[in-house]
């Protein structure tokens, strides 16, 4: 998780941002799979995380609705024509926190 999360902030110190919002992704399947709220796997699709996340998290219901938000702008600019701007980065970055907050409680 901290490894993606460094390598999320250099690339946004180069300019890349599509690579940055992917590198915040990842950090934040590694902290959900590190709470046990998710499980990992190769085959598993960005809409099976989030199903399987909102299944472990019924005590944090906020939880999925904010992976949500994030995994449709990470689809929206990773398989999807979307720019990835300042604005957006901001939001997942701000999303990305408060699902790691709400992980660790």
């Amino acid at each position: 998780e901290e490894d993606w999360l460094n390598l999320a902030g250099e690339l946004m110190g180069k300019g890349e941002l599509r690579l940055a919002l992917r590198a915040l992704y990842l950090a934040t399947l590694a902290c959900l799979a590190r709470q046990e709220l998710i499980t990992i796997a190769k085959y598993k699709s960005d809409l099976e995380y989030e199903l399987e996340l909102r299944r472990r998290s019924h005590t944090q219901p906020h939880l999925a609705g904010v992976f949500a938000e994030n995994r449709t702008l990470f689809e929206c600019a990773w398989y999807g024509l979307h720019e990835v701007t300042p604005g957006i980065m901001e939001r997942f970055s701000r999303n990305q926190e408060s699902i790691s907050g709400y992980a660790q409680s």
